[in-house]
Formats: structure tokens, C-alpha cells, sequence
């Protein structure tokens, strides 16, 4: 499961964009309720909330202009002022994870979900903070109870679908992984997640619709060029998986991997070449196979044959 967590980690900026955005709007709702609610009653009584919220206020401008240690001082003084302020522990525990404090933001969004045990935002953090650190039991049971309590959440049908297909339950991460899409159509990750899940089960049409369907919405998904590019190349369609997987190294520069792939893919063409006593072709193509790979033995054993 060491894998999973790298890439929950490496994903997670995409999830805190959106769910920062989600959190904000229901925070600027809350805030012009208090407003409302402090100009109707006129009374001094309500000093302290309106001090909180300006430091709520204060704490996100803080965090959307990237002075988190600023930002954190806000959100603690809040929590020190009203202990019981569950938007006042998100945010805290959002800002100690972009801040590296694992620990520290884990408490924190534990405090915010027993506090409003309905908290969709810190309830995800908490399910990926779990992914993070490789505890996937707690982290299925969280996204398992949210998918529940939310069914309308696509992040969390989401990262129940990646977990299940870590698993290795591949109808399961499709069921999840397809609602997610259905609800946000939007996120290439999860159209290439979804595709991941479909070429493991053998559905290779499927598979191929939504590798290109996260290519179309993220031209820069290069693991999206990699997955289709061997279904090409498993299909026969030798040509059209050289040509996807140099979009890679357009895309990345030089990248071995992908590099060591196309020779490979040339070396495939070269033998077909022979096969039908096409030697000048097939050398040509074994001459392209060492452009991408100097090294590669089989290329040079078979130049130096024909």
C-alpha cells in the first residue's frame, strides 16, 4: 500500500483546491448570516463573535496569499477564544497539512468532525491524511461512511473507488470511480483512475474512452499517454503507441522509461519488417530503437546481422 499513499500525496493538491473552495463558499454563507444576524439584534453581546470572525476572515486571506504561519496564528487564536468553533479546527487542520504538521492537522479535523459530525470537509482530510499514511482500513471506513451520509460527494465516491481498486476490487472501484464522474465530469484523475480500473478488468474499449477522456481535459497527464500507449501496443497498434508515448517525452522532456518503451516499440516493427523480407526497413527501424535506447542489445545484434 506504500504506492497508494504516494499517490494520495501526490494528488492531494488537486482535492484541496476543491475542497478549499467548497469550505469557503459555506463559510462566506456563515459569515453573512452572522452579519445579518448581529445588524438585526444592535447589541453589544455579539463583540466577541464578530472579533472571531474577523479573525476567521483574517486567517483565510492569510492562507489564499500563502503566509500560512500568519494564517495558523489566526485560526489558533480563534480556537483559544471559542474552543467549540468547528470551521475555526478545519481550517487550522488545513493549514498544519500544507504546512507538513501531519499530527497536528489530523487532531485538528478530528475536533472539527466531533464537533459537527456532518463536516464533509474535514471528514475528506481526515479519510486523506489516513490514505496518506497508509492506514487504508480507517481511511475506506471514512469514505465509506461519507459516500453514505453524502451521496452526492464526488470526492468521496472517489477516493472509495481508488481504494477499492488498490485492492484489487476492480467492479467495485468502477461502480465508485463511474459515480464520481457522473457527479463531476470535470476531473481528469478520475477519468484516469476509472480507466485504470477498466483496462485491469479487460474492458479495453472503456479503457481506452477514458484514458483519451482524461488526455482531453489534462493534455499534460502523462500517465493517461502511458496506460493508452499499451493498449495500443498490446492491440498490434505498434505505430499509433509510439506515437502516444512521445507525447510523454514532449510533454516531460527525456524520461528513460518511456525512451527504453519506444525502442522496444521500433524493434516490434523491425521484426515484422523481416518477417516479410523487408530488411532495409527493418534496419532503419532498428536505427530509430537505438536513437531512443544507445544501448539496446537487440538492435545492435541485428544491424550487425543484416
Amino acid at each position: 500500500m506504500a504506492r497508494l499513499s504516494r499517490e494520495i500525496r501526490k494528488e492531494a493538491p488537486v482535492f484541496e483546491r476543491r475542497l478549499v473552495a467548497q469550505a469557503l463558499a459555506a463559510f462566506a454563507v456563515l459569515l453573512v448570516a452572522i452579519f445579518l444576524m448581529d445588524s438585526l439584534s444592535g447589541q453589544s453581546a455579539l463583540a466577541s463573535t464578530r472579533d472571531v470572525n474577523k479573525m476567521l476572515i483574517l486567517g483565510c486571506r492569510y492562507h489564499s496569499q500563502g503566509n500560512l504561519a500568519a494564517a495558523e496564528r489566526e485560526f489558533r487564536s480563534v480556537v483559544q477564544l471559542d474552543p467549540n468553533n468547528a470551521a475555526a479546527w478545519s481550517y487550522l487542520g488545513l493549514v498544519l497539512f500544507k504546512e507538513g504538521k501531519r499530527s497536528e492537522s489530523e487532531r485538528a479535523f478530528v475536533k472539527a468532525a466531533a464537533l459537527n459530525r456532518q463536516d464533509l470537509f474535514s471528514n475528506t482530510w481526515l479519510g486523506i491524511i489516513a490514505l496518506g499514511r497508509g492506514r487504508i482500513d480507517d481511511a475506506e471506513r471514512i469514505f465509506s461512511l461519507l459516500v453514505t451520509a453524502h451521496t452526492n460527494d464526488a470526492n468521496a465516491h472517489y477516493f472509495l473507488g481508488v481504494i477499492h481498486h488498490f485492492n484489487h476490487e476492480y467492479i467495485k472501484a468502477v461502480e465508485e470511480l463511474r459515480t464520481a464522474s457522473e457527479l463531476n465530469s470535470s476531473e481528469a484523475v478520475t477519468h484516469f483512475r476509472l480507466a485504470e480500473s477498466f483496462h485491469n478488468l479487460g474492458l479495453i474499449k472503456n479503457a481506452i474512452l477514458e484514458y483519451k477522456r482524461a488526455i482531453e481535459i489534462d493534455p499534460s497527464m502523462v500517465a493517461a499517454y502511458d496506460g493508452l500507449g499499451w493498449i495500443e501496443m498490446n492491440m498490434g497498434h505498434t505505430a499509433e503507441a509510439i506515437k502516444t508515448w512521445k507525447k510523454i517525452i514532449e510533454i516531460k522532456g527525456s524520461n528513460i522509461d518511456v525512451a527504453y518503451n519506444i525502442a522496444w516499440a521500433y524493434n516490434d516493427i523491425a521484426h515484422k519488417m523481416i518477417k516479410n523480407h523487408r530488411i532495409s526497413e527493418a534496419k532503419r527501424y532498428w536505427r530509430l530503437a537505438l536513437q531512443y535506447n544507445p544501448g539496446n542489445k537487440e538492435s545492435k545484434y541485428y544491424l550487425r546481422k543484416y
